[in-house]
């Protein structure tokens, strides 16, 4: 996180007062970060419940993706229970269907 900090914000920011709005993930949180921000000028503000205001990838992107992903494993779920109804019975999805799965998500 230091790091990602030192290389992607402190660049842009140069010692200018500047604020940051993070999620409330446990690294972002570290009071060396906070400090580093500081020493910096960069305010850090890490709102509670937020994140499709100040995350719009999760919600655009990576919500659509996951609930498609979902929906694939639970129909392949249901195929496998159409035909043996015995839970003990289920398998694994090959790698390559998971990748099909996979590529459909990216395509939609």
């Amino acid at each position: 996180m230091l790091r990602w900090f030192k290389a992607a914000i402190l660049p842009y920011t140069k010692g200018t007062r500047a604020l940051l709005v993070i999620d409330s993930f446990s690294a972002h949180e570290t009071d060396e970060f906070i400090a580093l921000a500081q020493s910096n000028n960069v305010d850090v503000i890490i709102p509670g419940g937020c994140t499709s205001k100040i995350q719009p990838l999760d919600i655009c992107l990576n919500k659509p993706f996951k609930d498609l992903l979902r929906r694939k494993w639970l129909d392949y779920i249901d195929s496998l229970l159409e035909d043996d109804s015995n839970p003990s019975k289920l398998t694994v999805p090959s790698k390559e269907l998971m990748c099909q799965w996979i590529k459909s998500g990216l395509d939609y």
